[in-house]
């Protein structure tokens, strides 16, 4: 509902109206003031007639007021209370009008919902037997998953150990150059073993770095195999899927099957059974001959 709207403005063009001649509409005051909801636009024009009443009552009473006057006024009251009952009217057949359309809207929105309801609790028990069917396979799949997770956890522990090595071998050898400037200061005899000692560390530092290398190749391909492997039983997992929906397809055309012949199983059994009593005569009859 549109702000804004007060009772005075709607008591200003319901005059303002009235003044030009023409009848107080809910459709009229509206376009005169451009905004508000038709229901506002009703209650209001209902409290601007009884103000009307009012005022009209007072001003008749006045004796400076001439007969015509008045009377002009008790026709304006009669015309705005005949358009009240007509408006009333009109809105309660609107209103009564769409209480029956909301009603039959909603019965066949029920229906809808029902059928719905219906289809999805087919739908239901069908994903439930199918469910079932490949529970176990996945719960194999989720196992070797969760092996894998866990081996490539200690994968990845190792490779945070070899880096953490490293990072030692890489202090060792500040510690050992803060110890060689040391050592310069105080004896210049000891360079040469000070700098075969950074040597051999820098060599020790390098065949470590190689080794860090060779060790995180051999981790990121070995994760990569296990990506790949959890990928193939993705993949594996979706075909069983697939395999299963056939199944299911053919477990129901069997059952149709099975049912069909159950259906015939009785006349044969009937025919049989007819066939064995004459057989059985036939045997008495021939040993009464021989007899």
């Amino acid at each position: 509902m549109p702000t804004g709207i007060s009772q005075d403005q709607v008591n200003a063009a319901a005059d303002q109206l009235v003044a030009a001649g023409n009848k107080p509409t809910v459709e009229k005051v509206r376009q005169v003031l451009g905004t508000g909801s038709p229901n506002t636009i009703t209650r209001m024009l209902e409290t601007w007639r009884e103000e009307l009443a009012q005022r009209m009552a007072q001003m008749i009473s006045l004796p400076d007021v001439p007969g015509p006057v008045g009377v002009a006024f008790m026709e304006v009251w009669r015309l705005a209370i005949e358009h009240a009952k007509t408006a009333a009217n009109e809105a309660l057949i609107k209103e009564q009008n769409a209480i029956a359309a909301d009603r039959a809207s909603l019965n066949q929105e029920a229906k809808v919902w029902q059928i719905a309801v219906e289809a999805a609790q087919r739908e239901t028990a069908e994903a439930a037997s199918k469910w079932t069917h490949v529970q176990t396979q996945l719960m194999e799949r989720d196992a070797l998953l969760e092996q894998l997770k866990i081996q490539q956890a200690d994968l990845m522990q190792q490779r945070d150990l070899m880096q953490a090595a490293v990072a030692q071998y890489q202090t060792d050898i500040e510690r050992l150059q803060a110890e060689r400037t040391v050592a310069l200061d105080h004896v210049r005899v000891a360079e040469d073993r000070a700098h075969r000692l950074v040597d051999e560390a820098r060599l020790d530092a390098k065949a470590l770095q190689a080794r860090w290398e060779r060790e995180e190749r051999e981790t990121s391909k070995r994760i990569a195999q296990l990506t790949d492997q959890a990928e193939q039983l993705h993949k594996a997992v979706h075909t069983a899927e697939q395999a299963t929906a056939r199944e299911a397809g053919r477990v129901l055309a069997l059952e149709a099957t099975l049912k069909q012949f159950r259906g015939a199983l009785p006349l044969k059994k009937t025919k049989t059974a007819a066939k064995k009593k004459t057989k059985t005569r036939a045997k008495r009859s021939g040993r009464a001959e021989h007899a």
